[in-house]
């Protein structure tokens, strides 16, 4: 299949631009890198980050085919000048967030014949009428616009009605996965990746988590992450007395090392696209317990085989689930990651150029 898409395209003189917001540790970020690492194994890639930030910096590994290039801490009114600079000889552009889209789209005004392929990955129903209105006029510019969700694609229909045949639904992929078995050990490890942001919910998560230690003292709480919200979610661990028990890693570049250890995900977010990190955990043989978050769950924890889909935001549902949870991870994996694994992904991004 990809192949064949290689084969109607001049593999030397084809140059994909993949632009991102910051190497700071988040999905997008993650996806951005990946997925310039995969093209970059067919074509001429340069990966573009609009700051000079982030842990993530360390992940690239440049070859031949793939060069990494950012704007260090530019303020947007030039920023938007040198991604225009950038671009104006480039043929195709893939913006995989949406402060990216806004500057290459812009940019792109300006470029006859530029290709600008955006992602959208966040909902857009709570945006206010400003910025509803700039996307509406920008995103009428981009030459396909890929979600990650059917309830993204559902956003942007009903906002801008006009979208329609430039929407195109690729879930996202993951880069890694394991097939190790998992350590038989008595304390289980409960995880959770998220930015510490409202959005998150962490205050469900470890209210929850202090009613699952009043019949099960012998679990721990691994919280990845930082953000906004860390000062109020270290107050309340300490105001529900959980410090022996919740662990909290800022930043770290070994996921894989985190994901080996964990016998349980739990994902709490009021709402997402497509939750990245549970696609990761289940390709890490991790059982996943979510809030009903997003549509897009149903399609990656498979009718329950690899997770669990809660209800309601409810406390006790969830303290009731991750105790019936604990012992689930280590299951077959192996469907999932022929669906999921990055090649498909390239694929289908790739027969958007036919």
């Amino acid at each position: 299949m990809l192949s064949n898409v290689v084969e109607t395209m001049d593999v030397n003189n084809t140059k994909i631009t993949i632009v991102i917001s910051s190497y700071y540790n988040g999905g997008s970020e993650n996806f951005g890198i990946n997925i310039s690492q995969y093209l970059s194994k067919f074509y001429k890639v340069s990966l573009l980050s609009l700051k000079n930030f982030g842990i993530l910096k360390e992940k690239i590994e440049l070859s031949e085919n793939l060069e990494s290039v950012n704007f260090g801490m530019s303020k947007n009114r030039y920023k938007l000048f040198k991604v225009y600079k950038f671009l104006k000889d480039k043929k195709i552009v893939f913006s995989v967030m949406r402060d990216s889209n806004i500057f290459c789209l812009i940019s792109g005004l300006f470029i006859p014949g530029l290709k600008v392929f955006i992602r959208e990955g966040n909902r857009v129903n709570k945006l206010n009428f400003v910025y509803t209105l700039l996307l509406n006029i920008l995103y009428l510019r981009a030459t396909k616009i890929i979600v990650n969700s059917i309830d993204i694609k559902r956003d942007l229909e009903q906002k801008f009605f006009f979208l329609k045949k430039k929407i195109k639904i690729i879930y996202n992929p993951i880069n890694s996965y394991s097939h190790k078995s998992k350590d038989k050990k008595s304390q289980k490890i409960i995880l959770n990746i998220a930015r510490m942001h409202k959005q998150k919910n962490h205050f469900l998560l470890l209210e929850s988590f202090s009613k699952c230690l009043e019949k099960n003292k012998n679990i721990k709480l691994i919280l990845v992450g930082n953000g906004p919200e860390e000062k109020s979610i270290k107050e309340k661990i300490e105001i529900l007395k959980l410090s022996n028990y919740v662990s909290i890693i800022e930043s770290t570049n070994n996921l894989n090392e985190i994901f080996f250890k964990a016998d349980l995900y739990v994902h709490t977010s009021f709402y997402e696209g497509f939750p990245n990190v549970i696609a990761e955990s289940i390709a890490n043989r991790i059982y996943c317990i979510s809030t009903p978050s997003s549509s897009s769950l149903k399609d990656i924890i498979l009718d329950s085989k690899y997770g669990y889909i809660l209800k309601t935001f409810d406390q006790d549902e969830l303290s009731n689930q991750i105790l019936k949870s604990l012992n689930l991870s280590g299951f077959d994996n192996s469907k999932f990651i022929d669906k999921f694994f990055i090649n498909n992904y390239g694929t289908n991004f790739l027969n958007l150029f036919k």
